[in-house]
């Protein structure tokens, strides 16, 4: 499994599938070393449409490995989606002893164009606070 994900020649949807086994085998979800975390963030950053940065991104999603912190910051600052904006503050909201983390969650709770988004980073920097 750990093979599929590290070949970039394998399709999103093989890294996919070899990624959920290993994070859910038997039921409970496991961190992912580095090495995954690496490959499955250039992935999401090389994929050709929105839609596919996007899953590349839900594959990732509850990630702790500090790696994805700058390019989820830059996901969050260039994202045109809503739902990429909303993951992307999501799993910010677990790095807030970032101060990049917190300056970016503060432009978008500024000034991000939907008020649903300004809301989240609203709330994830709430939690900051507690």
């Amino acid at each position: 499994l750990r093979a599929t994900i590290l070949n970039t020649k394998a399709s999103y949807d093989e890294r996919a599938e070899a990624l959920r086994e290993i994070r859910f085998k038997d039921g409970a979800f496991r961190e992912l070393d580095s090495e995954i975390v690496i490959s499955m963030v250039d992935m999401a950053r090389s994929a050709d449409t929105p839609r596919g940065r996007y899953r590349a991104w839900v594959s990732l999603t509850g990630s702790e490995n500090p790696y994805v912190v700058e390019p989820l910051i830059e996901e969050l600052e260039g994202a045109s989606s809503d739902d990429m904006k909303a993951l992307a503050v999501g799993e910010l909201g677990r790095f807030l002893d970032y101060p990049a983390v917190r300056d970016a969650l503060k432009q978008v709770a500024a000034r991000d164009a939907s008020l649903k988004i300004r809301a989240m980073a609203r709330e994830a920097l709430d939690g900051a606070s507690r």
